[in-house]
Order: structure tokens, then sequence, then C-alpha cells
């Protein structure tokens, strides 16, 4: 995977920030359409996770060349966790990382037994990380490989209905440190916020899908993919819920899933969400609607960063086209800049310069600026970026001086 989708991710994480990162308002029980019949309630994440996995060379290795699969899952701080792993093939061992990516516990099968086992009180509230590895029976053998099971169990812990009023303050104190960049101190208020708000409230309400959102990009922000994709698929799994696959919050949490798929090269997840963004957008919008074009601009990057060039070139043709009787449409109707597509065509243009097409290449970048400039303006960005564009490729070409030109 190229660095393209994680330039886009960071910059769309701190747009996000911006809009997000701020104080939540924690409801009510009232207003929650949750009863309590008790002063205590469960906390919704206990639960048993089960995974079946495979080591093998190509498995990742820690600095004692040990071998291992890394496993993410959610913990409150005082819930005890129990994680099983077993293999008919292989001596299992097990490593326990806290949010912070220290080892707090580890051990494996003992004699006679090739399963592992741990049972830990968790420290602190946030993403935990379980490494499933495999161990020698002596320093003069080699690893062994093979299929295993991992199991955690995370016990209930107790939270209070008037805890909803800390939660409140605990966002309104993480988002201001979130603001500040100080994002090690902002974490644990913000994942205690959340612990406590999915307790005691629906998994639809709006306070619980909007902290999973905010805390979501702020992982992002921080390249911490993995912890990001828990919370947004928790956030997809209740949108689909609460208001059904057609509807645009669901389709937030999905776009956002296929790119952080996409940048954790889970490719086969990754085209099944960008495929099924585009068709739910083309049933609520239409085919004649820019977030069409987005879609089928994402699918095509996609593409075009595995390597299948000729799928990545009908999407990006595709999107050329329908942006160019968009751009038609609205400049027609007077539209303002706003309502101007944001596609840029020059994406197919930087696809034809990979392959050498030259001729293909200049006609496509000098399309893109005809059209930039005359929906957006002279001064605007995706203006700058046609001219890079055409710089690229007359430097490729050995027209120094043009290109300097344009660059200029």
């Amino acid at each position: 995977m190229t660095d393209s989708y994680r330039r886009s991710a960071r910059r769309f994480a701190a747009l996000m920030l911006v809009g997000f990162s701020v104080c939540l308002p924690a409801a009510t029980l009232a207003q929650s359409g949750s009863t309590v019949s008790d002063n205590r309630v469960s906390d919704n994440r206990s639960q048993q996770s089960t995974v079946q996995g495979r080591l093998d060379r190509t498995s990742q290795q820690l600095g004692d060349s040990t071998y291992f699969n890394a496993h993410p899952f959610w913990g409150t701080a005082g819930q005890r966790v129990k994680i099983d792993l077993t293999s008919d093939e292989f001596d299992t061992y097990l490593i326990l990382l806290d949010p912070t990516g220290n080892k707090i516990a580890e051990g494996g099968g003992g004699t006679g037994s090739t399963d592992a086992r741990l049972v830990v009180t968790l420290p602190a509230t946030g993403t935990y990380t379980v490494l499933a590895a495999s161990q020698r029976s002596s320093i003069f053998a080699d690893y062994t490989f093979g299929r295993y099971t991992l199991t955690w169990n995370l016990a209930p812990t107790a939270i209070q209905p008037e805890d909803l009023h800390q939660a409140e303050q605990l966002w309104v104190q993480a988002s201001f440190l979130f603001s500040q960049g100080q994002y090690k101190e902002a974490f644990p208020l913000a994942e205690r916020a959340l612990a406590i708000r999915e307790a005691l409230l629906e998994p639809t309400h709006p306070d619980v899908l909007k902290s999973l959102r905010a805390l979501g990009w702020n992982y992002m922000a921080q390249d911490r993919y993995a912890e990001a994709t828990l919370l947004f698929e928790r956030a997809l799994k209740a949108s689909r819920q609460a208001f059904g696959t057609d509807h645009a919050e669901t389709l937030l949490y999905l776009n956002q899933l296929a790119s952080l798929y996409a940048l954790q090269k889970r490719s086969l997840e990754a085209e099944q969400f960008f495929r099924e963004s585009l068709d739910i957008k083309r049933r609520l919008y239409g085919e004649m609607n820019p977030k069409v074009v987005e879609s089928l601009t994402s699918l095509a990057l996609f593409y075009d960063d595995q390597g299948r060039s000729d799928e990545a070139e009908r999407l990006y043709k595709q999107a050329f086209e329908l942006n160019r009787r968009l751009s038609q449409n609205n400049a027609s109707q007077n539209a303002t800049t706003a309502e101007q597509s944001r596609f840029n065509p020059s994406q197919l243009g930087s696809l034809y310069l990979q392959q050498g097409r030259y001729g293909e290449a200049e006609t496509t970048f000098l399309a893109s600026l005809e059209q930039h400039r005359r929906d957006l303006g002279e001064k605007d960005y995706a203006v700058a970026w046609d001219l890079e564009s055409l710089a690229k490729l007359y430097l490729q070409q050995g027209k120094v001086d043009r290109s300097l030109e344009l660059l200029w």
C-alpha cells in the first residue's frame, strides 16, 4: 500500500479534530431510552471473543526472533480477562501489552502442555494487544508453526448511573487536551468516558456514536489504525441497527473502515466496503452526484495501489466523465464553488504517466487544469496540483524549461 491513504487519513483526521474533538453533551438516562432497575449496570463490552489464526514464517517477529500475530481488544480498568491460546501443531506462548504498548503479562503452557493461559486484572481503560506466539522447546530447537485458536473472556464491570456526569466531565477534559495536541494525556480520559457511555446508554445512542467517531479520528491522527478500526466497526454495527444500510451516518463509518482496512492491507475487506459504499451512494443520491464521483475515485485509487491498473483506469474514466457532466450542469445553473465537484481528473493522468502513456497523460492533465480554473478559480489548490502534474510529465520527457516554468 502506498502512502496516499496514510496522507489522506491524516488530513481527514486533522479536519475532523476541529469539528468533533469538542464537548459532546452526555444525555440523561431519561433521554437515553434506557431503564435501570439497580444502582449498577454491567459494561456491555463484557464478552468472549474467539479468533482462528495461523503462525508461519511470514508472521511478525520480536527482537529475540519469536514469531507472533497481534490481536487487539478493548478492556476497562479493573476488568478481569482470561486469555487462552490453544494449538495442536505448536507450543504456544502468550504476551499481553497494555494500551501504551508495555508488556504486563506473558506465559506459556508449561511442561507437557501446548496450551497457554493468562488471567489478568486490567490496569487501565483502552485497547490491549494479545501476541499469539510460538515458543521453542530449547535454545537449540527451531520454532514450530501451524493453526491456533485464541480466546479472551472479559468479566463484567460495574458502573453506576451517576457516572454519566463524570463521563461528560472526562470528555470535556479530553477534548481540550486533543485540541492542544496532548494525545498521551487525552486518550485515557476519552476512553474512560466512552466506556461509561457504552455501559449506560444504548449502542445506538447519539452520544455513544459521536464518542466512537471522535475517538476513532483521534486514533487515526496518531496512526493507531487497529484501535481506530475497532471503534469504527462498533459504530458501523450500531448505525446499521439504528438507521439501516442506506443512510448517510452508516456511509460515514463504511467509508472510514474501507480506508482503514486499506491502510492495514486488509484488501478483501477494503474492496468490499469501497464497493458497498459506491452502491449505497448510487441508491441514495442517483448517478449524477459528486458523492458518486468520490466513491468511484476512492475505489480507483485502491485498485491503483493494488497494481490493478486496468480496473483503476476504467473507474477513473467513469469518474472523469461523470465529473465533466456535473461541472457542465453546475456551470449552466450558476452553482457556487462549494457546490462544484472536488474530484481531481489529473488522477487519471497520473495513471497514464506511470504507464508511459505521455500523450494521454498530457491531454488529461490539460483538461483537468482547464476545468479547475473554470470551476474553482486560478488560485485553488487543485490548479496547483494540475500544474505540478504537468511539470512532472514534461520533466520526464526532458522538457526541463517548460517543467520549471509550470513549477514556478
